[in-house]
């Protein structure tokens, strides 16, 4: 169990650097899944934790997506 609660203290921690980052560069809906996916693991809700974490996955995936066409279309 300790190992568990250290490995959602690390997450945690990333989290909130999405966060912040998601933040800094404009990318608002990503920090809400990020806060969302955080929130999961503060209640310890295992099935929306992974519902959730699928969610910042896709979003992520989406929004470098975004970003390289946006990159593209610049060059």
């Amino acid at each position: 169990k300790g190992y568990q609660k250290a490995e959602y203290c690390l997450a945690r921690r990333k989290l909130e650097e999405i966060e912040a980052f998601s933040k800094l560069i404009g990318l608002p809906v990503l920090e809400r899944v990020a806060r969302d996916v955080r929130n999961c693991i503060d209640v310890y809700d295992s099935v929306a934790l992974s519902a959730t974490m699928s969610r910042l996955l896709r979003m992520g995936e989406q929004s470098l997506t975004a970003i390289w066409d946006l990159q593209d279309r610049m060059h």
